[in-house]
């Protein structure tokens, strides 16, 4: 139970860190200065970098969950000559034992495997994400203040 909400925490702090970090500099960048209201593209920008971040902290931590899963619920083996105890014993005892497999048997780029999927999923969703965040703080301030 410790991995999940360590992982959610971790996430979290690195996709905010690195909205807020990325729209000070496109602010910077396109407008002179971070002081200036953002527009909706500079916030999508900074959400889809925001977004490949976060996939890229949590791939591997993605594929570890899925490994282990995919290992609870064996396929029923052939039950031929060739094929006994094929699927009988876990091959992970745990996350770290899965994380040490994978980086002896696939090496450090095995823990990436997926993240094009993932990317396809989160670059688009978190620009989005924080476009909508954006709009409903706006909503949400009162007249004369600049944060909800």
């Amino acid at each position: 139970m410790t991995l999940p909400v360590l992982s959610v925490a971790i996430c979290s702090s690195v996709c905010f860190g690195t909205y807020r970090n990325s729209l000070h500099f496109l602010c910077q960048f396109r407008h002179g200065s971070s002081a200036l209201k953002p527009s909706r593209l500079d916030v999508f920008v900074a959400g889809c970098a925001a977004g490949t971040v976060e996939a890229m902290v949590f791939a591997p931590i993605d594929l570890i969950k899925i490994r282990q899963q995919n290992q609870t619920h064996p396929h029923q083996p052939y039950h031929g000559q060739s094929s006994h105890g094929l699927l009988t014993m876990p091959k992970y005892r745990g996350p770290i034992h899965c994380l040490i497999t994978i980086l002896k048997e696939e090496g450090t780029l095995g823990l990436y495997r997926g993240i094009t999927a993932l990317w396809l999923r989160d670059i688009p969703c978190f620009g989005l994400y924080f476009v909508a965040y954006s709009v409903f703080s706006e909503q949400l301030t009162p007249q004369g203040q600049h944060k909800p």
